[in-house]
């Protein structure tokens, strides 16, 4: 569900921006990973809580990009799997 190099590629940005991150990186490396896991948590529980109509424009607005890249066709499968769990749920709820 979870982008892992997403993750860790946010987390060095994070560490990066702080002044003098060379000389405290992997300290600094393991705050900016509990931030950027949040971060990703955050987006999920989003997702989760956003309807299924809002769904549907976000992938369409994603598919219509010009080029797709490696990560992009992994974000297009999470979005698909939301979008077919915020249509069970709201069938359920109906």
């Amino acid at each position: 569900m979870f982008n892992k190099s997403e993750i860790m590629r946010r987390a060095w940005a994070i560490v990066k921006k702080g002044s003098e991150w060379q000389k405290y990186r992997l300290r600094r490396l393991r705050y900016a990973l509990q931030d950027a896991w949040n971060e990703a948590k955050r987006a999920a529980r989003a997702a989760t809580n956003t309807t299924a109509a809002q769904l549907r424009a976000d992938l369409w607005a994603f598919e219509c990009k010009d080029t797709m890249r490696g990560s992009d066709w992994l974000r297009l499968d999470a979005m698909r799997a939301a979008l077919s769990e915020a249509e069970a749920r709201e069938a359920l709820a109906a």
